[in-house]
């Protein structure tokens, strides 16, 4: 018998534009996470965020338009943990949304 995936989900905001932030702040290693350009499930992004994997200021290279998302997958084999993946966006406040699955 196979063992049944986990899912997860969560939200992130970027205070201050231009500040990359991490998508969480404690371990977690998935299987892939899809990552959402809004504020919150009701709430619309004004502007682009970037996502990547570095906390240095426009070095998050993948952008994400309002309402459009992205999904990382983690090679065969492998977990991706979600502290190292980071968010900045091109308007204070802005943010993402992400379901993630072990």
């Amino acid at each position: 018998m196979s063992k049944l995936s986990e899912f997860f989900q969560g939200s992130k905001l970027v205070a201050a534009a231009g500040t990359p932030v991490p998508l969480v702040a404690q371990y977690n290693a998935v299987g892939s996470v899809e990552i959402h350009a809004r504020k919150s499930v009701s709430s619309a992004n004004t502007g682009n965020i970037f996502v990547g994997f570095s906390a240095t200021p426009g070095a998050n290279l993948r952008v994400i338009k309002p309402d459009a998302s992205f999904t990382i997958d983690a090679p065969d084999g492998k977990r991706i943990d979600l502290r190292s993946i980071f968010i900045d966006a091109a308007e204070d406040g802005d943010g993402a949304t992400w379901t993630a699955m072990s």
